[in-house]
Order: structure tokens, then C-alpha cells, then sequence
């Protein structure tokens, strides 16, 4: 029940920002960012959780950025993206709700809710 209320409210949050961000209209185009020499482009929401405690949430998408947090399985996580910097190596754009923690984890480290499309 409370994975349920979490996700419909990340959808109405989302469908907001959507009519907000687009004067209006729901049918905006996705919002693009670079990271680094990678592209990401804003996707829907999902709903996530780690998949194992201590999970180390760094400010890139790869092991050479800087960890700026640890997330926990108890955790409530909001995937927003996705990017594969290289082949079978994707890494989820995140926040831990828990403790307001921004960042990049692994794909191995993470369960996610639904579908979610790439970045």
C-alpha cells in the first residue's frame, strides 16, 4: 500500500512538472542535459529500491566519480534516468528520498518498478 501511494504520487508530481514545464501542455519534449561526454535526457519516474545495504551513490555514472552519499535497502529511491556509458554497464540518475542524496548507482545495485525507458 505505501509503494502503491509512492508511486501515484511521484506520477501526479511528475504530470505537473510536465504541464508546467511546457506552458500548458503535457506533450513537452523530453529536457537534455550533458554529463561529462554523455547526454541524458529526462524520462518518467520510477519507483526503485536497493538492492543491498551500503549501496555507494557517486555524482557521475561510473566508479571514477566521487561518492556523495551510501543508500540502504530501507531506503525510498526515485530513478529518474538511465545511461550505458559502455555495452551491459548501465547506470540509474537517483534520488534517495530518505535522505535528499542526488547521484548516480549502478543498474546491479538497484530494483526497479515497471518499465522504465533509457535516457
Amino acid at each position: 500500500m505505501r509503494r502503491l501511494f509512492h508511486m501515484c504520487l511521484m506520477v501526479a508530481v511528475l504530470a505537473c512538472a510536465m504541464v508546467f514545464a511546457s506552458g500548458g501542455s503535457a506533450g513537452a519534449s523530453p529536457h537534455s542535459q550533458t554529463v561529462g561526454s554523455r547526454t541524458v535526457v529526462a524520462a518518467p519516474a520510477a519507483f526503485a529500491e536497493f538492492r543491498e545495504d551500503g549501496v555507494r551513490i557517486r555524482t557521475g555514472p561510473g566508479t571514477n566519480y566521487a561518492v556523495a552519499g551510501l543508500g540502504y535497502r530501507n531506503h525510498s529511491v526515485t530513478a529518474h534516468c538511465f545511461v550505458a556509458p559502455i555495452p551491459n554497464s548501465a547506470w540509474y540518475k537517483i534520488t534517495d528520498n530518505t535522505t535528499g542524496v542526488h547521484g548516480w548507482v549502478a543498474s546491479s545495485l538497484l530494483y526497479i518498478e515497471g518499465s522504465f525507458p533509457g535516457c
